[in-house]
C-alpha cells in the first residue's frame, strides 16, 4: 500500500503523540519532532508504505532523545492489562460452539492495542464487545481450507501485549508447526524476538525475527529465513493494519488480522473503521477512489 494524501494528516498527529508520550511537557522538543516531520512530508515518495514513513517520524524521536525503546514501560504496562484478560478470553474460546472462530476474534481483538494509529484504545470495550459479536469473518472458510492439509504455518505478529491474544490462536492451530515472526528492533509498541520469548510463545510457536526495523513488514529488508518462509509457507496470517499496509501488495496470499483503525484502509477494504476483519488479500483490487466509493457506513 502506498502513501495517500489522506495518511499525511495522520502522520504529524502520530509524531506529535509520539513526542509528547516521551517528553510530555517539553514544548520545544514536541516543536523540533514536528518542524521536522513537515520539513519531510514533500520529500516522502508517495510509493512508500506508510509503516516506511512510520520507521522515519519514530527515528526521529529516538535520535532526539537518545532512547532507543521509549515506549518500553507503556509496552509493560499493555502486557500486564493483557494478561490479566487472558483467563476470561481463553475460557471464552473453550466453551464457544467453534473454538476456532472464537480464538481468531480473540486476536483480532488484541489488535485494538496500539499507541501508534489508536493510543487511545480501551481493552476492556473491546472485550466486552468480542463476546457479543455476530457479524461474519469474510474468510473465514478460505481459512479453514488453507489450513486443511498446511503443515506449517508462518505468522507475523505486530504488537506486545496483543501477542498474549495471538498465542490462544496459535494453539488452535497446533500440531502444525507455527513460525512467529517478530519486529527486527524496538518501534512504537511493537513485538520482538527477546520479548516474545519472555512472554512464551516459543512454547507453542518458533520465534525468529523478521528482519523487518518498521511497524509492518518490510519485505526488502527482512532476513533470508523470513522471505524463504514466507515465499514457501502455505498459509501465512498478518497481525495487525501495518502488516496490511506494508504486505497488501506482497503478491502472494495472506489471511490478514486487524481492526481497521483510519478511513484509507476502510476504503482500500470495504470495512468500515473499528470494523474486526479477517481479510484474504496479497494484491489490491481496486483503486483507492473506488473503494472509497463503495465503503459501507458499517460493518
Amino acid at each position: 500500500m502506498k502513501t495517500y494524501l489522506d495518511c499525511i494528516p495522520c502522520f504529524i498527529r502520530q509524531a506529535l503523540e509520539a513526542a509528547r508520550h516521551v517528553r510530555p511537557t517539553d514544548e520545544a522538543f514536541h516543536r523540533r519532532v514536528l518542524n521536522e516531520v513537515c520539513a519531510a512530508v514533500p520529500r516522502l515518495p508517495e510509493q512508500l508504505s506508510p509503516p516506511r514513513v512510520g520507521e522515519f517520524i519514530h527515528g526521529i524521536i529516538r535520535r532526539e532523545t537518545g532512547i532507543d525503546d521509549p515506549y518500553a514501560q507503556a509496552k509493560a504496562n499493555n502486557l500486564r492489562q493483557a494478561l490479566a484478560f487472558l483467563p476470561r478470553l481463553e475460557a471464552w474460546v473453550r466453551q464457544h460452539a467453534d473454538p476456532f472462530e472464537a480464538a481468531i476474534r480473540v486476536a483480532i481483538a488484541g489488535n485494538i492495542i496500539d499507541l501508534g494509529a489508536n493510543p487511545d484504545f480501551q481493552l476492556e470495550a473491546e472485550l466486552d464487545l468480542l463476546e457479543r459479536q455476530t457479524s461474519q469473518l469474510d474468510a473465514l472458510e478460505p481459512l479453514r481450507n488453507a489450513l486443511e492439509d498446511a503443515e506449517q504455518v508462518l505468522y507475523i505478529g505486530d504488537n506486545t501485549a496483543e501477542a498474549v491474544f495471538d498465542q490462544v490462536l496459535i494453539r488452535q492451530l497446533l500440531p502444525r508447526r507455527v513460525f512467529f515472526a517478530t519486529r527486527a528492533r524496538p518501534i512504537l509498541n511493537d513485538i520482538t524476538e527477546e520479548t516474545a520469548r519472555q512472554i512464551g510463545l516459543d512454547a507453542d510457536a518458533t520465534v525468529l525475527s523478521s528482519g523487518s526495523p518498521i511497524p509492518g513488514t518490510d519485505l526488502t529488508r527482512v532476513t533470508e529465513p523470513f522471505r524463504q518462509l514466507f515465499d514457501e509457507a502455505p498459509v501465512v496470517i498478518a497481525k495487525g493494519q501495518g502488516n496490511f499496509e506494508s504486505l497488501s501488495d506482497a503478491g502472494r496470499p495472506i489471511f490478514f488480522l486487524f481492526k481497521v483503525k483510519c478511513e484509507v484502509v476502510a476504503a482500500l477494504t470495504g470495512r468500515a473503521v473499528g470494523s474486526s476483519i479477517l481479510y484474504l488479500g496479497g494484491t489490491m483490487r481496486k483503486s483507492l477512489s473506488a473503494e472509497r466509493a463503495s465503503t459501507p457506513q458499517e460493518a
